[in-house]
């Protein structure tokens, strides 16, 4: 379930804020209509491959299949797809710096995805966790790691903790 979080603000806030919804709506219909092509694309394939098999003999048929499974070409259209997010890994950054900096203190990237998905950042993979460290360590010009404390901005000072750098 998609959660989305709208603070109202200034107009050009909300305009914004809405701006970004309804490029993620975007973004869903399109994934939506690129998987019933392809779902669309296998019923056409199956229909073909009942049809062949109603007019094969038991032999042919058994040869059929086993040649089938030796194509790796044929093995590729039924193993599924890495999952890719709908947010780009750019925009997940940008939201990640925005709790961040709302919450004045470095996260774990547990903590990170808790709070990115409670506004409505979707994440994919079965392991969110490392894919938010993927995203932020791919944005290591925008953010530093802490030991024992998690991730913080870079450049911005955390009094007592980090002192960036001159």
């Amino acid at each position: 379930m998609l959660q989305i979080a709208v603070e109202l603000g200034s107009g050009t806030e909300c305009v914004a804020r809405m701006a970004n919804l309804t490029e993620i709506m975007n973004r869903m219909r399109a994934i939506i209509d690129e998987r019933e092509r392809a779902l669309d694309n296998l019923k056409l394939v199956l229909n073909n491959l009942e049809n062949l098999a109603a007019t094969l003999s038991a032999d042919e048929l058994l040869a059929f299949e086993k040649s089938l499974n030796s194509h790796d070409s044929v093995k590729k259209v039924f193993e599924p797809k890495r999952q890719r997010g709908i947010v780009p890994p750019a925009e997940v950054a940008a939201a990640a710096k925005t709790v961040l900096l709302n919450a004045r203190r470095p996260m774990r990237r547990g903590e990170l995805v808790f709070e990115l998905e409670k506004i409505g950042i979707p994440l994919a993979g079965k392991d969110k966790n490392k894919n938010i460290g993927t995203i932020l360590w791919r944005h290591k010009n925008e953010f530093i790691q802490i030991d024992n404390l998690g991730y913080w901005l870079k450049g911005v000072p955390l009094e007592g903790i980090y002192t960036p750098q001159e």
